[in-house]
């Protein structure tokens, strides 16, 4: 792997710095795994096919596929000052490759082009936008002790995620080229696709229209992760009493909300091409509002 990176920080205001950073990297000599005892597409049964017919599936993990990633970031860093510290940050990133790791299923669909299959990684997200804050509440602090310890030492915190969505693949269930590779088939690539899948979107979303069926005895001409799917957006915030017991041992009530505004962020959608389900969001990607309280002893 060669990775590179450039940063620089400069101070806003006392206790606080505004960051800005390049990251880059170039990996080489990745292990594929694919069947090279695999026929070129044509007529006829598979097997006899086969350039060693006497066996059916030889499978190789071999090291010569590639990957890439840039990103650049900015971010804004306040440390604790006045009982407040807080960081923000936003990332454009891209992420390149081709499959995933070999023993995680990772199969090129023409095993002797690989490619064909060299685009956005699976975990390709594009835009992220961050931010998280701590902030001890000064109210009450100098009262009586009773005061003191009913309505002093709350602490507030909050996170926040919004982000693109992640990459899919569009794939066909059929083995037009007729080589049985054991890779994801795709369609060929007829128009510009697009994708608009999401909270107003949820059956077909994904232009069906740009793709079509490969010639039998052929393999697809789309490309790998050619769209992204719905985005995220999260709020989680919780808020946390202390009440000091001894000098050392004092108890925490905690309260909270995961997703706190209970913000839908659907699943990528169904990318069978010519099924009926093509398009479609049947699921979400992380839970609706979760609340919970807990009390914690610490010493």
């Amino acid at each position: 792997m060669n990775q590179w990176s450039f940063g620089i920080d400069r101070e806003l205001w006392r206790g606080s710095a505004l960051e800005l950073q390049y990251l880059g990297s170039h990996s080489m000599h990745l292990d594929r795994n694919f069947f090279n005892n695999t026929p070129l597409p044509g007529p006829g049964p598979v097997n006899p096919r086969r350039p060693n017919p006497r066996f059916t599936v030889i499978r190789t993990i071999q090291n010569d596929v590639i990957a890439n990633y840039e990103a650049l970031s900015v971010g804004v860093r306040q440390r604790m000052r006045r009982g407040l510290q807080f960081h923000a940050s936003y990332t454009w990133a891209h992420t390149l490759d081709v499959t995933t790791d070999s023993n995680g299923g990772g199969t090129n669909m023409n095993p002797y082009n690989w490619r064909q299959d060299y685009g956005n990684s699976n975990w390709d997200i594009r835009h992220r936008l961050t931010g998280a804050f701590v902030y001890d509440v000064p109210f009450f602090a100098t009262s009586n002790r009773a005061v003191k310890f009913a309505f002093a030492n709350w602490q507030m915190n909050g996170l926040f995620v919004a982000q693109t969505g992640l990459p899919f693949n569009v794939s066909i269930g059929t083995d037009t080229a007729n080589t049985a590779s054991g890779g994801t088939y795709r369609p060929d690539l007829i128009a510009k696709p697009t994708a608009d899948c999401g909270g107003h979107r949820l059956v077909s979303c994904i232009t069906s229209s740009a793709f079509a069926v490969p010639q039998l005895y052929t393999y697809g001409n789309a490309g790998r992760n050619l769209l992204h799917g719905p985005g995220l957006f999260t709020i989680d915030y919780s808020v946390f009493k202390n009440f000091p017991l001894w000098e050392r041992v004092g108890i925490q009530f905690r309260a909270e909300f995961f997703n706190l505004l209970n913000h839908p962020n659907f699943a990528n959608p169904a990318s069978t091409f010519n099924t009926g389900t093509f398009g479609s969001i049947t699921a979400t990607r992380i839970e609706n509002r979760d609340i919970q309280f807990g009390l914690k002893l610490y010493f």
